[in-house]
């Protein structure tokens, strides 16, 4: 019997495009160039409910667009020592709606999720089992904020 492919699951987080973007560039890589690993996608905030999308994603995309400055002063609160903590709170607003993403990572079944989004592993810390994941960073400069105590 052969090996069964391996599966990889990259998982962005559409707060800003440049996460799913990257996480769509790596899945369309993969295809093109490892046609015998079977590789999704998956926008977590897919799935995740209306009231904890509108107080996360949407405050930070209003954010990002309309009050930079805003914007620019949270950034720079991420990227300090106490940005675990940031982390901490916010993943546990997101993890209310984790049963959603637990029942499609378990459909799924990857081998291996690569996140695109640094509020992606905390949020699938308790969602994933016994998989693996990693991050890749897509900011310009390094912040605190990709230090996954995960």
């Amino acid at each position: 019997m052969p090996p069964q492919p391996k599966k990889i699951l990259f998982a962005s987080l559409s707060a800003g495009a440049g996460h799913v973007r990257a996480a769509e560039a790596l899945l369309a890589t993969c295809h093109d160039k490892y046609p015998n690993v079977v590789a999704h996608h998956v926008d977590l905030a897919a799935y995740l409910g209306w009231l904890t999308k509108k107080t996360t994603i949407s405050s930070y995309s209003f954010a990002a667009r309309h009050v930079p400055s805003i914007y620019g002063e949270i950034y720079r609160q991420f990227n300090s020592q106490d940005s675990t903590k940031i982390i901490y709170i916010l993943a546990k607003i997101l993890k209310l709606d984790l049963y959603r993403v637990k029942r499609k990572i378990d459909e799924l079944n990857p081998d291996i999720i690569v996140c695109t989004n640094f509020l992606a592993p905390a949020m699938l810390s308790h969602a994933i089992g016994h998989r693996p994941f990693d991050m890749i960073l897509t900011d310009y400069d390094f912040n605190h904020v990709f230090i996954s105590p995960n």
